[in-house]
C-alpha cells in the first residue's frame, strides 16, 4: 500500500511506499524535472501528516491532503499555506524526533534543508552498508585490485573514477559476489559475501550494467521493471513496478515497448527495475556511456538525488562523469588497484 500518492489535476502521477519523509522528498525530485504550471492543482494522499510533512507539502505547492493520521502540530502550517486537509484521525502529536526538530521552524525551505542535514547526520552514525577490507582480486595471474579498502555508509553516493581497464567493473563484480577475493573480505549490510545469510539476502544489492540491450520481444517498460519487483515478496508486482518508474521520472514510459526507447529512457527504466528490487545498495557501471548530452545531464541529475532524497546507497563507476556534476557524491579514484580520495588529476 503506498504511503504517498500525488495527483496533478486529479490524475495520479506519483506513488511511493517508502518510509518516513522519503516519499515527499522523492516527489520533490519529480517536480523539479516536471514542474507544476500556474494552472496545475497538486493534491496528495499522505498516510501520516505531522509538522514536517506539512512543511514539505507546502514547499511542493500541495493544495489539498487526504490522510489517515494528522498531528495537531501540523495544523498551523496547513492553515498558513491554505492547504485543505481531510483526516480520518487527529492526534495531539506524532511521536517522531522530526516533530521536535522543526517545532520552531515555519519556513518550508528552511525545514527542507534541516531535514536533509538530519538525514546526513543520522547516516554518518549508522553502520556501513558496504565494507571492503584489504581485498585483492585476481584475474588470471594479475592482481587487478590490491589490498583495496572501501567503506560506504547509508544514503551515501560514491563516485569511483578511473580509466578503462583499471578494475572498476571488477570491483563491482566482487561486491556482487561474482568474483572471489584472493585476500580480504567484503560485507554488505553486515553480512560477509559468501556466507549463508548473505546468500539468503543477496538481492539486497542491485546492479545496473553499462548499457541495457533491448530484447527483440514485445515487452513493455513496466514489464521490464516487474522483473526487479519480483524479488520483493508479498507485494503486488505491478504496483511495485509503477512505483519504481515514478521514482526515476519514467512513469510516462510505462506502456511503451522497451525496444523502442532511447538510450536515456532505457537507463531510467533499468534503474527503476533495480529500485523495485528494494535494495540496500545500488551499483551502476558507466551509466552515462552512449547517451546524448541532454539525456546524460538528466540522468546525472537523477543519480545526484537518489541517495540524499530517496534513501538509496549508491556506488557509481565511471570514466566520464566529473565530480562537479555530482556535488553530493564522495569522489574516489581507482589507480594501480587501489582507491584514493578525490578525482583523478
Amino acid at each position: 500500500m503506498p504511503t504517498l500518492i500525488a495527483y496533478r489535476n486529479g490524475r495520479e502521477f506519483f506513488s511511493s511506499s517508502g518510509p518516513w519523509l522519503y516519499p515527499l522528498l522523492e516527489l520533490g525530485d519529480i517536480l523539479a524535472t516536471d514542474p507544476l504550471s500556474e494552472s496545475d492543482v497538486l493534491t496528495t494522499y499522505d498516510k501520516v501528516v505531522g509538522r514536517a510533512g506539512a512543511l514539505l507539502s507546502a514547499r511542493l505547492g500541495v493544495s489539498e491532503i487526504r490522510t489517515e493520521l494528522l498531528s495537531r502540530l501540523a495544523l498551523p502550517v496547513l492553515e498558513r499555506f491554505n492547504i485543505t486537509v481531510n483526516a480520518t484521525s487527529l492526534e495531539d502529536r506524532i511521536f517522531c524526533a522530526t516533530e521536535d526538530l522543526l517545532a520552531n521552524i515555519d519556513d518550508p525551505h528552511a525545514a527542507y534543508d534541516t531535514i536533509l542535514r538530519r538525514i546526513e547526520q543520522r547516516n554518518q552514525a549508522a553502520a556501513p552498508v558496504l565494507e571492503a577490507h584489504t581485498i585483492t582480486v585476481e584475474r588470471g595471474a594479475r592482481a587487478v585490485l590490491r589490498e583495496l579498502d572501501l567503506v560506504v555508509r547509508p544514503s551515501e553516493t560514491v563516485l569511483i573514477r578511473g580509466e578503462n581497464g583499471t578494475g572498476k567493473t571488477t570491483l563491482l563484480r566482487a561486491i556482487l559476489g561474482l568474483l572471489p577475493c584472493a585476500k580480504g573480505t567484503i560485507s554488505v549490510g553486515g553480512e560477509e559475501i559468501g556466507s549463508a545469510s548473505w546468500r539468503q539476502n543477496r538481492r539486497r544489492t542491485a546492479y545496473v550494467r553499462q548499457s541495457e540491450n533491448a530484447p527483440d520481444l514485445p515487452i513493455s517498460a513496466v514489464e521490464v521493471v516487474e522483473i526487479g519487483a519480483g524479488a520483493a515478496s508479498g507485494t503486488d508486482l505491478r504496483t511495485r513496478a509503477q512505483e519504481g518508474l515514478h521514482r526515476t521520472g519514467a512513469a510516462h514510459l510505462e506502456s511503451r515497448l522497451f525496444r523502442e526507447l532511447s538510450g536515456g529512457e532505457r537507463q531510467r527504466v533499468a534503474i527503476a527495475r533495480a529500485l523495485a528490487q528494494g535494495p540496500k545498495l545500488l551499483l551502476l557501471d558507466e551509466p552515462t556511456v552512449g547517451l546524448d548530452p541532454g539525456a546524460r545531464d538528466s540522468l546525472i541529475e537523477l543519480l545526484d538525488g537518489l541517495a540524499r532524497r530517496q534513501g538509496v546507497t549508491v556506488i557509481i563507476v565511471s570514466h566520464d562523469i566529473d565530480p562537479t556534476e555530482l556535488p553530493h557524491a564522495r569522489a574516489l579514484t581507482l589507480r594501480d588497484g587501489r582507491l584514493a580520495e578525490g578525482a583523478a588529476s
